[in-house]
């Protein structure tokens, strides 16, 4: 069964995690992929609706949160979890998660911490 070109970006992107590596471009993902940037442009907007950069974004701050919530990962700091979810440095990282969330990753973990407290006493 040929995949098509969604489901490879997917694959590559999302389930290999590429998204991790600061380094892994839209340049890189349209060779890996054996299209043109301009035409993997046109596929993103046509089947995700967003950029290239909005998409690793996307899965970056989807995977912090996870991993802000994570209690064994509770003595990571903030800037290992931006490190860790493939942003180069921080502010662009607080940025993302900012626009994406609404909160700063401090104040999520802090809820988070609230809430399972919070159920622990019930």
């Amino acid at each position: 069964m040929k995949e098509t070109v969604k489901e490879e970006i997917e694959a590559l992107l999302i389930k290999q995690k590429k998204y991790r590596d600061c380094d892994y471009s839209q340049a890189q993902l349209a060779t890996d992929l054996g299209v043109s940037t301009f035409t993997l442009s046109r596929i993103l907007k046509q089947e995700f609706g967003m950029t290239y950069t909005a998409l690793v974004h996307k899965h970056r701050i989807r995977d912090a949160i996870r991993q802000l919530a994570t209690p064994r990962l509770q003595h990571y700091t903030i800037d290992d979890i931006a490190l860790l979810t493939g942003f180069g440095n921080r502010q662009s990282f607080y940025t993302a998660f900012k626009k994406e969330t609404g909160t700063t990753p401090e104040k999520y973990r802090e809820c988070v911490a609230q809430e399972k407290t919070q159920n622990k006493s019930i």
